[in-house]
């Protein structure tokens, strides 16, 4: 006797695979152009948005609530209901992303910040899409960013941090546009990031167990500590 129907497990998980959602699935259906990979994320949580940067060196802005409905709750989307917002500027791959106001309210809640392979750190202005200003201070791939502490120092208070896989880490102003410290004598990658906001001091650990301690307001090399 032969079975009318037969099925394998096999079967079933393709089956069952091939039908998840994911959040890559979801922006190839609402985007004109496929995403091969997502590369870096981003919770902008004071504007209930979610971003995402890419291999090819774009970031797209889209609706958390709306995405995430989407993905765990299986409505059905559509294009047209989306509100995407789509940054061009870098071309290699975006490796990071940090909206700074989601973390502090004294950064500006339209700036978006993005690191890539490409060496450079973008500002972007999120009401227009536009790009505002380059950063170019590293000669390596961004690898992270980290928002200080609010500090004695005001120079700081609009600043972010940036790590490099050369090693370097940077402090840059969004407000005012520009380089305010370039710690780049570290030998071994970073580890870790430490802040003595009252003797204005950015302390470096590396790989190799040393830590750097520089002075913010003069942007120098304080000293150099081993065995950490």
């Amino acid at each position: 006797i032969h079975p009318t129907s037969s099925i394998s497990y096999k079967d079933i998980w393709a089956h069952a695979i091939s039908n998840i959602r994911t959040i890559r699935k979801i922006l190839n259906d609402i985007l004109p152009n496929k995403i091969n990979k997502l590369t870096a994320s981003c919770h902008l949580i004071t504007k209930d948005r979610l971003g995402f940067g890419t291999d090819n060196g774009k970031i797209y802005i889209v609706p958390a609530l709306q995405l995430i409905s989407s993905l765990f709750l299986n409505n059905d989307y559509k294009k047209e209901n989306f509100d995407i917002q789509t940054l061009v500027g870098h071309n290699q791959t975006i490796t990071c992303l940090i909206h700074p106001h989601s973390e502090y309210s004294r950064y500006d809640i339209k700036h978006l910040v993005s690191g890539s392979i490409d060496h450079s750190i973008r500002l972007w202005d999120l009401e227009n899409s536009t790009q505002l200003h380059m950063f170019t201070v590293h000669s390596g791939s961004i690898l992270m960013f980290h928002i200080p502490p609010p500090m004695l120092n005001v120079k700081v208070q609009y600043c972010v941090c940036s790590v490099a896989n050369d090693h370097s880490v940077s402090l840059i102003s969004l407000k005012e546009r520009r380089l305010i410290l370039l710690a780049n004598r570290q030998s071994f990658p970073v580890v870790g990031l430490r802040w003595r906001i009252n003797d204005d001091f950015l302390l470096i650990k590396c790989s190799d167990g040393s830590l750097f301690v520089w002075h913010i307001e003069t942007g120098n090399l304080d000293r150099i500590e081993q065995g950490i």
